[in-house]
């Protein structure tokens, strides 16, 4: 009964279920059912972040929400929870978790929805953060098209400018990160252009570098085949510069160098 209430319980919950004082013990003794706090219930299969969430009497909220759903957040490695308005203040530690007072619908008693974390992720994450997470979450199917347009358009106006830069396409944050930071160089990049014996590459500047972002996770299962796209793009005259993922943020400098030579060659020969 508890999962179909949506995991978490207080008494009071239960008894306005219909439930009798009898029947609340009989659920609340079950094995499978965890104690909180003195008055609210859980099912012991919830994970740390849910029980933590569930005891403040909060949801999960923005970062936590979009981290689950492998949505990218940077470097943002807080707890983040949605309180309602005029609810106590919770018993948290504010060195790891972000408590957002405000309130939200839903169903789903354990957190808000991708679509809500993403309006609240909005006020806490730097803003090209946050179009690489509207990116992210478009290519993982997290929201749709409509909802992607939709978050867009409704952003506070201290983002609309660097929002109007959001684009289908990108498959990753650092992919994000280096087609707005080159843009804003002034180059020319196209992200994920299908070419013919290739396949898709992640961005493509003035049409002569393939600048591919490897994560680790990933490309180490496809080393050969990512030679193999390699050989394609120099065969008919494209270079690639191939990088980790993490040197998009550490050594960008070095890489916008690269890359200013790659492509003044590239324009010199084509």
């Amino acid at each position: 009964m508890l999962c179909s209430f949506g995991h978490v319980a207080s008494t009071r919950d239960l008894l306005r279920q219909g439930l009798t004082m009898s029947g609340v013990r009989q659920i609340t003794s079950s094995p499978d059912v965890i104690r909180l706090n003195q008055r609210t219930f859980a099912c012991d299969h919830l994970t740390t972040l849910e029980r933590r969430a569930a005891a403040a009497r909060a949801r999960l909220d923005c970062v936590s929400v979009l981290r689950e759903n492998k949505i990218w957040v940077g470097d943002d490695r807080h707890h983040h929870l949605c309180i309602h308005p005029g609810a106590r203040t919770p018993d948290v530690d504010r060195k790891t978790t972000v408590v957002h007072w405000r309130p939200t619908s839903g169903r789903d008693r354990l957190r808000v929805t991708v679509v809500q974390a993403l309006e609240q992720a909005m006020a806490c994450l730097p803003p090209d953060d946050v179009v690489a997470a509207l990116e992210s979450a478009l290519y993982l199917k997290r929201i749709t098209r409509n909802e992607f347009d939709r978050l867009i358009r409704d952003a506070p106006r201290r983002l609309r400018s660097v929002l109007a830069e959001a684009e289908p396409g990108a498959q990753s944050g650092p992919e994000t990160h280096v087609r707005l930071r080159l843009r804003r160089a002034g180059y020319r990049v196209q992200p994920q252009v299908f070419i013919p014996g290739v396949g898709h590459v992640d961005n493509l500047i003035e049409d002569v570098l393939a600048l591919e972002t490897d994560g680790r996770a990933y490309h180490a299962e496809t080393f050969e085949e990512d030679r193999r796209r390699d050989l394609g793009t120099e065969w008919i005259g494209i270079r690639t510069l191939r990088i980790p993922a993490n040197y998009v943020f550490t050594e960008w400098e070095w890489v916008s160098e690269t890359v200013a030579r790659m492509v003044r060659d590239g324009l010199a020969n084509k």
